[in-house]
């Protein structure tokens, strides 16, 4: 719970806070691979001692699925940005 509660949040918030907005596609490309290497560190980290279970998931379907997360994530801020500017 506190991963899902805790940790999850907070790095979605410093995840969007230093995102270069405005900037050209090398740079956004650049950014999230940094961000789901990172990402892997931890989760690495957090299996190695044993305070994180991988339960059927592998390892691998991480490195697949960091970077989508992290552009789903960008997109719906950008959505939310833009509603609440409407608003």
């Amino acid at each position: 719970m506190i991963y899902a509660f805790g940790i999850y949040p907070a790095i979605n918030v410093v995840f969007l806070n230093y995102y270069p907005y405005g900037k050209n596609i090398y740079k956004h490309a650049i950014y999230i691979l940094g961000w789901s290497i990172l990402a892997m560190g931890y989760e690495t980290l957090f299996i190695w001692t044993g305070t994180f279970y991988l339960n059927g998931w592998k390892q691998y379907y991480s490195v697949i699925v960091y970077p989508i997360l992290y552009i789903i994530l960008m997109v719906f801020h950008k959505i939310a940005v833009k509603f609440i500017k409407q608003s």
